[in-house]
């Protein structure tokens, strides 16, 4: 049996609402650190445990390679850091852009 780890966690606390955000993911013995996200502002923070593992389901069920599994993830975690309220309001391909580098501040 092979196990999987990932795990999302506030790297820095800046302020109550400003925190940098960065994860890992291990499966057997590959493992990989995903991008940090510096100095977001935190508006709510209801969900953001599920739709990171929600990413991290997503790639692996789509046959994406282990470190775009886990920033796609960590990408999505940041967004819905960002905005109020426990329903995703981003389309995948939104997700994506953020993973591959795109503000955060994006226009929603």
């Amino acid at each position: 049996m092979v196990a999987l780890v990932a795990v999302c966690s506030i790297a820095a606390v800046h302020q109550g609402n400003r925190h940098d955000l960065g994860g890992f993911i291990g499966i057997g013995q590959r493992f990989g650190q995903g991008r940090e996200y510096r100095d977001l502002e935190i508006v709510d923070r209801v969900g953001t445990g599920d739709v990171f593992s929600a990413g991290i389901l997503h790639g692996l069920l789509s046959g994406v390679p282990l470190g775009r599994t886990l920033d796609f993830a960590l990408a999505y975690a940041a967004l819905v850091h960002t905005t109020r309220g426990d329903t995703s309001q981003f389309r995948a391909a939104e997700i994506q852009a953020l993973a591959d580098g795109a503000s955060a501040s994006m226009r929603r």
